[in-house]
């Protein structure tokens, strides 16, 4: 089994679209093994975006990018499991992006895409879980009430979000919640 890791970008979640995007990659036949809900801060997208630091664009996809949560996830599947994501996904812009992926359904500006996903297996390792470190097992963590997703929430521990939105799932089934503080 291979892992690889996304991010339903703030768009995505302001929208109400995560559950349809998670959704898409179960009914494809992967896993959604992790996933928390946060708000990503500047340090972390330096690293996540070192190689954009100093363009004129940098600012503004800092800001948008922390200005709300987004959902951060691995998910698992056979082999070529992160270029079959890539696919999903679709081209950058949306507009040129084809019917039947995300960015083409979903998608409305260049700026603001929806998703952002690993460009190879080992990718991005400034998140907190990392693709290889989640347990085979996964842990449901019990507890919240949420709204709208499709697909269950699995997360290491909501304590290892740091002062940012947290995410859970019920008993009663999984749903996306409005997100809360942790203390």
């Amino acid at each position: 089994m291979n892992r690889t890791f996304i991010i339903c970008k703030p768009d995505a979640v302001e929208r109400g679209l995560v559950g349809q995007i998670l959704s898409r990659f179960e009914t494809k036949g992967f896993s959604i093994v992790a996933a928390e809900l946060r708000t990503l801060d500047a340090d972390t997208l330096a690293r996540h975006y070192e190689e954009h630091v100093g363009k004129g664009f940098y600012d503004d996809l800092v800001a948008f990018m922390s200005r709300g949560p987004a959902l951060v996830a691995v998910i698992e599947g056979p082999e070529g499991t992160w270029e079959t994501v890539r696919e999903m996904m679709g081209a950058t812009n949306p507009m040129t992006s084809a019917p039947g992926t995300i960015r083409g359904d979903f998608g409305t500006a260049f700026t603001e895409n929806l998703i952002h996903g690993s460009d190879s297996a080992e990718s991005e390792p400034w998140i907190r879980f990392s693709v290889n470190a989640v347990p085979k097992s996964p842990r449901i963590v019990p507890g919240a009430d949420v709204i709208g997703l499709v697909a269950p929430i699995i997360s290491r521990t909501v304590s290892q979000v740091p002062s940012g939105p947290s995410i859970t799932a019920t008993s009663a089934g999984p749903r996306l919640m409005k997100a809360t503080r942790s203390s």
